[in-house]
């Protein structure tokens, strides 16, 4: 929803939702895991590739009343769900889904799943007094999330044109997808394919 930030706890349905206005940073992080091997007399190693795993951090300040209700008990998305009420049979992972304006968004406007790896709520330095307590003037969230992609994160080859000719075949990908179709992908919406030398829309014309 534009102009919002939407937390959604999966195993139970349980939604947040907040105003925008206070964002103060957002960053995401990329880093690869690489197998490495030395081998006797060659100064560089033998990689194989293992992994790429995609991090978002970000932190917006609340000061809105219904924000900072919402905010104060914003903590309970961090745990699972029981099927009993013995704590050790854990029913299901605290997973979300958050939808962020275009910032954080998933597939087919739903938000992106995520796994919440830390929450900081900070509660400031100066403070008003309510008839329930004291009650801080600004509330700032601080999130960092691993995404959990519906898709697979990479490149695919989805057409091999140029075979019935002269020409050498030219190879065609798309990042996310075999199928020519649109992709949520960091704060974009990825409608674009390589085709050997130039990118060409994946939209139909």
């Amino acid at each position: 929803m534009s102009g919002s930030l939407e937390i959604t706890h999966l195993p139970t349905g349980a939604s947040f939702k907040f105003s925008t206005k206070g964002l103060k940073i957002f960053k995401e992080s990329y880093s690869s895991s690489w197998n490495s091997e030395t081998a006797f007399g060659r100064m560089d190693p033998l990689l194989s590739f293992s992994s790429t795993q995609r991090k978002i951090g970000f932190e917006i300040a609340l000061t809105r009343k219904s924000d900072k209700i919402k905010a104060a008990s914003i903590a309970r998305v961090m745990y699972p769900t029981y099927s009993s009420s013995n704590a050790l049979s854990i029913k299901e992972p605290p997973i979300v889904r958050i939808s962020f304006e275009n910032l954080i968004q998933g597939q087919n406007n739903k938000g992106l799943i995520c796994a919440i790896e830390s929450l900081s709520v900070d509660r400031g330095t100066s403070y008003g007094r309510l008839t329930t307590g004291i009650s801080p003037n600004q509330i700032i969230l601080q999130f960092d999330v691993i995404p959990l992609h519906e898709y697979d994160m990479g490149w695919f080859e989805i057409e091999t044109s140029g075979e019935n000719s002269d020409k050498p075949a030219k190879k065609i990908y798309q990042f996310g997808s075999d199928k020519l179709e649109e992709i949520a992908f960091s704060s974009r919406k990825l409608n674009q394919m390589w085709s050997g030398n130039k990118w060409r829309s994946t939209k139909k014309k």
